[in-house]
């Protein structure tokens, strides 16, 4: 009840580092349809996972920001996006 906030976490529970990451900008195919007209996609080098992602419109506005959130699972040794 205390991380969970409508449509988001709470960030008073989150902490952010500074990482290395692959920005892949992804464009829509000309004569093409989708919400999405542009996307920057930052992928985390040490775990290849993406860690953020730009959306933008058709008119090239920032619409909507995607955030992964990542934990560290000690007994696999591995670490996931979670909550997702």
């Amino acid at each position: 009840k205390d991380l969970l906030m409508p449509g988001h976490l709470n960030p008073e529970f989150t902490r952010y580092e500074l990482h290395r990451v692959w920005e892949v900008v992804a464009t829509l195919k000309p004569g093409e349809r989708h919400i999405y007209g542009k996307r920057h996609i930052y992928i985390d080098e040490d775990t290849w996972a993406i860690s953020l992602a730009d959306h933008y419109d058709n008119r090239g506005a920032l619409w909507r920001v995607g955030e992964s959130h990542l934990q560290y699972f000690y007994d696999a040794q591995i670490s996931y996006p979670t909550p997702e």
